[in-house]
């Protein structure tokens, strides 16, 4: 086995994140995989980064925003992988707030969509903190069914007082590209993605202090997801060395030398699980990481296991030399 991938069964891989859990300092970072596991009624997902984009732009040439040349040419830069460059097109396209507001809930399914075993999961897990590049709410709703109350809300541009949340170890929610429900939060395209996270000296040094404190763990990423290579560039820069990070990936999706890389480059320890449909192995793997292990019998119960292998030994010899004794008396061998 390597030491920089771990299959989902490996007990070492709960003993290690169970030690951050219980020093509070696990944190969970989602990516859209974690919510194209939400489902509708007739068994619709909300789609990933690229499928989004793509919902984007056809919503737009139906409601007449752009024509079918543009919306075809946005579509090459999609299909190309020039997501980014795709995203801003579609920023300046979507200047009217409340039209962001609408094009994004239908396309994520926000008001359709159950919540799924999932996201039930990880709010059951005592993350210190919830960083997410989604949109949506899927999280901040399995909070409030599990805990009922509201899981406090963070975005790019509220990153001040973030640290002061986290310092006092109180849970809460970083949407790093926005939220559905404040248009003005969202991130798209190249500037607004500079402008309200990267351009900032103090919110990368706000990022990358609450990293150095933190292990992380990334699910719903893939390793070519074009924001994933500047978020755990932040991670590694700090203290990337010390392998304290964690990534969760269905078998076959990283190269072999890009889960190499991860780890001697990134200070990231990768996790596959068998590739199925419905991500059970995903699943599976939060159950684990929730239940904790049975505990040690304590001194007293060893002492009572003791004594009654002791009784049972003693017992164990009196019929045994009563067998003998009876086929002495016998006469028989």
């Amino acid at each position: 086995m390597n030491t920089y991938l771990f299959e989902e069964d490996d007990i070492q891989v709960y003993e290690r994140l169970r030690e951050a859990i219980n020093s509070k300092t696990l944190i969970i970072f989602a990516g859209s995989g974690l919510s194209a596991q939400a489902t509708t009624d007739d068994n619709k997902h909300p789609p990933s980064w690229k499928g989004l984009l793509k919902g984007m732009v056809n919503w737009c040439h139906e409601n007449g925003l752009i024509q079918i040349e543009y919306s075809n040419e946005i579509l090459e830069l999609i299909n190309e992988g020039y997501l980014i460059e795709a995203g801003q097109e579609l920023e300046e396209i979507l200047t009217e707030k409340s039209q962001l507001q609408q094009c994004l809930g239908e396309i994520l399914l926000c008001n359709q969509a159950n919540l799924s075993e999932a996201h039930k999961l990880i709010v059951q897990i005592p993350f210190s903190a919830y960083l997410t590049t989604n949109y949506d709410e899927f999280i901040e709703g399995a909070f409030w069914a599990e805990k009922g109350t509201s899981l406090r809300t963070f975005y790019g541009r509220t990153l001040d007082s973030v640290f002061e949340t986290y310092r006092k170890k109180e849970p809460f929610i970083l949407k790093l590209h926005g939220d559905i429900k404040d248009p003005e939060s969202i991130v798209l395209g190249y500037r607004s993605y500079e402008k309200l996270l990267y351009s900032s000296e103090y919110n990368q040094n706000c990022l990358q202090t609450i990293f150095m404190m933190s292990s992380v763990l990334f699910i719903g990423f893939k390793g070519s997801d074009p924001d994933f290579e500047k978020i755990i560039s932040n991670v590694a820069k700090s203290d990337g060395r010390k392998k304290r990070h964690w990534m969760v990936v269905p078998s076959g999706s990283l190269p072999l030398l890009k889960a190499k890389r991860l780890w001697l480059d990134k200070g990231i320890n990768v996790i596959q699980y068998k590739r199925d449909s419905t991500h059970s192995g995903l699943i599976n793997f939060l159950r684990k990481l929730k239940t904790p292990p049975p505990l040690s019998p304590s001194p007293l119960e060893h002492r009572g296991e003791a004594k009654s292998f002791e009784r049972k030994r003693i017992i164990e010899n009196i019929e045994k030399n009563y067998s003998i004794l009876g086929r002495e008396i016998s006469g028989h061998p």
